[in-house]
């Protein structure tokens, strides 16, 4: 085989750590600050597209209020 079969190349530090972390960080304390960090991110965008949809709501009630009172 030639060397140009294999491709790989040298594997950088932050790989190795991001691995590392993979296999065996989810359970310290960096690996629970992360997780909380990304479940509010979640909740916020969350609450946001709540937000959104209910004035999307409001919007199309009062259209129908304000055509039935023309009518």
């Amino acid at each position: 085989m030639s060397k140009k079969a294999n491709q790989s190349g040298r594997k950088k530090g932050s790989d190795k750590r991001k691995n590392t972390f993979k296999k065996y960080g989810k359970n310290t304390q960096r690996g629970l600050r992360i997780k909380e960090a990304e479940l509010a991110k979640k909740a916020e965008k969350r609450i946001q597209q709540a937000q959104i949809i209910n004035n999307n709501k409001t919007k199309k009630n009062k259209t129908k209020k304000n055509n039935k009172a023309k009518k």
